[in-house]
This record gives C-alpha cells, sequence and structure tokens, in this order.
C-alpha cells in the first residue's frame, strides 16, 4: 500500500499538503480526496479482517508495572514484539506480557502506574 498520509511535526500531509481535521481538505483536489478516502477505507478494510494489528506500544517504549501492594513501581523498555495470531507479545528485559495485561497489569504512562500503585495502596 502506498504511504499517501504522512506525519511530521505533529501535523498530517498528504502528497505535501495539510490536513487540517477541523477544517477538512478543501485545499486537496477531488482526485485527492477521493484517494485520501480510498487510502482510509483500504486501511479500515485491513483493520477489520484482521490483516493490520494496531501496537499498543513500540520498540523502545517504557512501559511500567507495580507490585501487588503498590509500594513499588517498576519501569522497562520494550525490546521485542511477537505477534502469534492470537495475541501480541511484548517483551522486556525482565518481563513478558500481552495486550490484555495493559491497563491491568502493565502501563504504558507514569501517570497511569502511579494511579494504580494508589489505588492498590488504599485497599490495604
Amino acid at each position: 500500500m502506498e504511504q499517501l498520509l504522512v506525519k511530521k511535526d505533529g501535523k498530517f500531509y498528504f502528497k505535501d499538503k495539510e490536513v487540517n481535521p477541523q477544517y477538512g481538505t478543501h485545499d486537496l483536489s477531488p482526485n485527492e480526496n477521493l484517494k485520501l478516502y480510498n487510502h482510509f477505507a483500504e486501511l479500515a478494510d485491513k483493520l477489520e479482517s484482521g490483516r493490520t494489528v494496531v501496537l499498543q506500544c513500540k520498540i523502545g517504549d517504557a512501559v511500567y508495572e507495580t507490585d501487588t501492594s503498590g509500594a513499588k513501581i517498576f519501569c522497562s523498555t520494550v525490546k521485542r514484539i511477537i505477534i502469534d495470531g492470537q495475541h501480541t507479545i511484548y517483551e522486556t528485559d525482565g518481563v513478558s506480557f500481552d495486550e490484555r495485561a495493559i491497563g491491568k497489569t502493565i502501563f504504558l504512562t507514569a501517570e497511569a502506574v502511579e494511579a494504580r500503585a494508589k489505588e492498590l495502596q488504599g485497599k490495604l
């Protein structure tokens, strides 16, 4: 699939023309708008049919975990991602987990793990 939509400097561009989600893509020609629509339709079809996986994080991202009491918070870096057909497995130096653990025992932000740690400490 040709990459038609590019993100740089926090903005999206379609063939070097900025796409502004607030005002639409009126600076694109009708043909370019059709290509952009078809690009999104193709991506949506791939997502729906399971031919595209949306990763929760990428290699090099920090992930966080807390112990069962909430007293300690651990941070590790994603080193490897394995897609086994049913689940996406993320591996760090200290832990392996799949997407089902995210938001339960594994967190993608320090703020989220800190909130979970406070919640666990309040249960003691």
